[in-house]
């Protein structure tokens, strides 16, 4: 069986990777042009790197912020290499980022080119007074005055491929030419902005790397596995978990063409490891129950595509009704924790040492403690080079070596992290009481009658929530035809906060008629509530709760 590779910087990985398994298939992916599914082995993700660079080299320069604006792509990978081949700092933004935001990010670091995936993401740029050319994957023909240039970068395969050693040879040459390193800056990252504006994460080879390492140390990957790729490539969970680990073990990556086509790819491809969000694997056990009843209920690992080895779970915290699901359903469900400042992962459960409730252990390379007022703090090679033309908020987060996560927790006797909620989220009741809503939240959202359900309660005597109802998901025998009375719906939650102090109580209720999502901008892309702006949009509907 061959095993993962390690390298100082990803272009050295990447080609490592070429050399070892040259033939076989590195990718699958829908070619628009074909319209029909595409396999790609190493030799030819080489080939179109390589041509890729070609292209840009004369665009691009060393260390200069490219702006990259496109929904997932294969070519979304091939271009992310070339820019690190060619010495440059990608800016990946998310495909459902308004022009606003593009905007924003594109003036604050001063990123004078873009390369963009087709028409709807280019008109995000054209207001933009730092952008001048662009780079496109569809053939676009402009009238955006505001841009120089378009460069088009369509995939031309060459008839035969060039021989794996002499594409190899070409691209280290040019690592060569730029001076790429491993302590070279090579993306920023823009939070997402659950709370505050969004901030440039600065990333280096040696960050991630390190990540990628400590990550197939913790869940061991290898050249015969297949994932389903369907993650934002502009978030580094999936750079990170799918893409680089990927590279480094050599698996088969499918890009997914996202979340709408996700559970039909899952029986066609039969993925034997998935990375996603809590609320994907809430969403696998809400479908799978609401089928119960019909002739031919599906089993989760049907579900999955019937090859599932493991599921991995960041993002945010896992409800434990849904661990319990797929543990006591036979599936491996591994809970972790990291953020964008730490290229992400902190810590990790492991199939042999898990604890429920629990994100893990810290991975190899990095060390966790915990701060007197409660806060999580973490130290190792994957911690960030700071915030972008930001130094003030670098100092506050970087402190005598250890990051400030912001998040609160504690570590048991064994070194298993918990998580209790965020510092900056606290609820501070007028009684002085502090309380982490996510912790509350969880728990009601074991009860399958809830889709989403945010907890309010700063500065007021009692806890309100807003939630949203999962009718579609619930049987007749539980709607009785009818909806749920405010009292019944705090009944329910009752139920499930039984164990709680009364100050951790619900008091009322607003029912939300549309779900908090990415597109409606009450979600990140990853999947996290965006509390502030939520909070904003039903400001009225939380003061109605607490009138008198």
């Amino acid at each position: 069986m061959l095993f993962s590779i390690s390298a100082p910087t990803i272009p050295l990985l990447f080609l490592s990777r070429v050399l070892a398994t040259s033939s076989r298939v590195a990718v699958t992916y829908f070619d628009r042009l074909q319209n029909g599914w595409c396999d790609v082995a190493w030799i030819q993700f080489a080939n179109d790197v390589a041509a890729y660079t070609r292209k840009l080299q004369s665009h691009v320069a060393v260390q200069q912020n490219v702006l990259l604006l496109s929904e997932n792509r294969y070519e979304w990978m091939v271009v992310d290499l070339a820019i690190q081949f060619l010495g440059a700092v990608s800016v990946p933004l998310h495909s459902t980022s308004t022009e606003q935001q593009v905007r924003q990010i594109a003036d604050h670091c001063n990123a004078d080119f873009a390369i963009v995936s087709d028409r709807a993401q280019l008109a995000k740029i054209a207001s933009s007074r730092s952008i001048q050319g662009v780079a496109t994957f569809d053939a676009i023909s402009s009238s955006f005055d505001s841009l120089n240039e378009i460069v088009p970068l369509t995939l031309e395969r060459l008839n035969p491929l060039e021989s794996t050693r002499n594409t190899v040879e070409r691209l280290k040459e040019r690592l060569l030419e730029r001076s790429v390193q491993s302590e070279n800056l090579f993306t920023i990252l823009y939070t997402s902005g659950t709370t505050g504006e969004p901030k440039g994460v600065m990333l280096s080879h040696r960050n991630v790397l390190g990540n990628v390492h400590s990550k197939l140390q913790t869940l061991p990957l290898c050249h015969q596995d297949r994932r389903l790729c369907w993650l934002p490539m502009s978030h580094i969970f999936a750079r990170t978990c799918d893409l680089y680990t990927g590279y480094s073990a050599g698996c088969h990556s499918i890009v997914s063409l996202g979340r709408d086509a996700i559970w039909p790819e899952l029986k066609h491809f039969q993925p034997t490891f998935l990375n996603a969000v809590p609320y994907f694997y809430e969403k696998c056990v809400r479908t799978i129950e609401s089928t119960k009843l019909t002739p031919r209920a599906e089993s989760l690992q049907e579900f999955l595509g019937g090859r599932m080895k493991l599921c991995n779970c960041g993002g945010a915290p896992l409800a434990d009704y849904v661990f319990d699901y797929f543990t006591n359903h036979g599936i491996e469900l591994i809970c972790g924790y990291g953020l964008t400042e730490t290229s992400p992962v902190l810590s990790s459960n492991r199939a042999i040492a898990k604890r429920k409730g629990s994100v893990g252990q810290a991975v190899p390379g990095v060390e966790l403690r915990i701060s007197d007022d409660g806060e999580v703090l973490a130290r190792g090679d994957n911690i960030m080079l700071g915030y972008y033309l930001d130094a003030q908020e670098t100092e506050m987060t970087i402190q005598d070596g250890w990051l400030h996560t912001g998040d609160l927790g504690y570590l048991d006797p064994d070194g298993f992290l918990f998580l209790t909620g965020r510092k900056r989220e606290l609820i501070i009741t007028t009684g002085g009481k502090k309380i982490a809503p996510a912790a509350i939240e969880n728990l009601i959202l074991a009860d399958n009658l809830f889709e989403q359900i945010l907890v309010v309660g700063d500065g007021q005597d009692y806890l309100t929530a807003l939630v949203v109802i999962a009718t579609q998901e619930c049987d007749a025998a539980q709607l009785n035809g009818k909806d749920f009375s405010q009292e019944q719906i705090l009944e329910r939650i009752q139920q499930r906060l039984a164990g709680l102090s009364q100050y951790e109580q619900i008091g009322k209720v607003h029912v939300v008629d549309l779900p908090f999502t990415n597109e409606n901008g009450l979600l990140t892309p990853k999947g996290s509530l965006r509390r502030p702006q939520i909070l904003l949009r039903y400001q009225e509907a939380i003061e109605a709760m607490y009138k008198r």
